[in-house]
């Protein structure tokens, strides 16, 4: 009987271990991938998607909600941007239909 899947954090050092082995040969810096970046791109595009900030937490490992924040707070600002440039557009296609 096979024991479940559990889900636990990257460590730096095996991601490291593990990137440096699968980028061997290619054109891409070993110090180039940073387990950082993985988890910011993890985050801000979950957050951009709307996923809750606590499954944000979950999938990241962040220990708290206030760090997860800033990345909602981002897609926030990022909604609210395009809302903005939508509403401009549509004001602007009313007024030259006059």
């Amino acid at each position: 009987m096979s024991r479940p899947a559990t889900t636990r954090p990257l460590r730096a050092s095996s991601a490291s271990w593990t990137s440096r082995r699968s980028v061997s040969g290619s054109a891409i810096c070993q110090h180039d991938l940073v387990p950082h970046g993985w988890r910011y791109t993890a985050a801000t595009q979950l957050a951009d998607a709307g996923v809750d900030m606590r499954d944000i937490q979950a999938v990241t490992g962040h220990k708290t909600l206030l760090m997860v924040q800033k990345y909602t707070a981002q897609a926030n600002q990022k909604a609210a941007s395009r809302r903005a440039q939508t509403a401009r557009e549509q004001s602007r296609n009313e007024t030259g239909k006059r």
